[in-house]
């Protein structure tokens, strides 16, 4: 019986022995830059035969799991023209203090991001006013079918993501819907988010502080007005769409708005001309908004 439990023992010292080098082994693999590469275009590979377009990532740099940075990510639509572009993406991983901790909280289903910076990210999608199919159209269709294929039942835990800070800068996002008769465009130089409280699940978020450096929207309205039988429309708002938004701290600094409407005639108040408006200079500091 000794025995036994001896060579037992000494057979679970060795199974935890191969376990640790294992490990040591994979992190020190996945620090390779010949590894990483490896790694990247397998992905993009993947991805561009799931999607049925091209996806690429010039590089990756991945320091002990926890430090993650992408350059050059690259998404065409489905007419083979750049429907995302991202300079760069830099993210802190707070997953544990050990890989132990981490790999238990991935398997937990818990992502904690310290620091997420995105510069350079362009955005184009539309769809034309004969076209009722964005030009993104089949990645959606990718992502639906692979919720249909998913026949598991629901676990009742739920992905927990969470985020200390977002950095953006350099950003531009267009779209362009003349087929549904709205067209957005925002870019900005900068935008700084302090996140207090993130749980996408609930679509709740509060935010310490918001700063826009030179923010830039416009709204383009398309064709000729529909008639509809009149009902009472919600004003846009994060709450009416579903999310519970709160920032103690608004900064926005030499900002700009203008919004053309092309299904009306020329509307005008004085000197105003409220269907072609242009407003630039805007400083604004607001206070717990909610």
């Amino acid at each position: 019986m000794k025995k036994a439990l001896k060579y037992i023992s000494i057979g679970l010292g060795i199974i935890i022995l191969l376990l640790l080098i294992s490990f040591f082994v994979l992190s020190i693999l996945i620090q390779q830059p010949k590894f990483q590469t490896w790694a990247v275009k397998k992905a993009s590979v993947m991805l561009s035969e799931e999607f049925g377009s091209k996806v690429s990532i010039e590089s990756v740099d991945i320091k002990w799991i926890k430090d993650i940075e992408l350059n050059k990510i690259y998404l065409e639509d489905k007419h083979k023209d750049t429907l995302l572009y991202v300079n760069k993406i830099q993210a802190e991983l707070l997953l544990g203090k050990t890989l132990f901790e981490q790999v238990k909280s991935i398997r937990q289903k818990k992502i904690y991001v310290g620091d997420l910076f995105l510069d350079g990210v362009v955005f184009y999608g539309y769809r034309t006013a004969n076209d009722s199919l964005y030009n993104f159209s089949n990645i959606l269709d990718a992502l639906k079918s692979d919720k249909k294929k998913e026949e598991k039942p629901k676990s009742n835990q739920s992905l927990e993501f969470d985020i200390d800070k977002l950095l953006l800068t350099n950003i531009h996002l267009k779209l362009d819907d003349q087929f549904g008769g709205t067209g957005y465009e925002v870019s900005a130089k900068k935008i700084d988010i302090d996140v207090d409280k993130l749980d996408l699940n609930k679509m709740i978020i509060y935010a310490n502080k918001v700063d826009l450096d030179t923010p830039d929207f416009k709204l383009t309205l398309y064709g000729k007005e529909k008639k509809e039988p009149k009902k009472v429309s919600k004003p846009f708002a994060p709450q009416n769409m579903g999310i519970f938004l709160k920032v103690d701290d608004i900064k926005i600094a030499d900002g700009s708005y203008s919004m053309d409407m092309l299904n009306k005639k020329k509307i005008k108040v004085g000197d105003l001309q409220i269907s072609n408006m242009r407003v630039k200079q805007i400083d604004l500091n607001i206070k717990d908004y909610y």
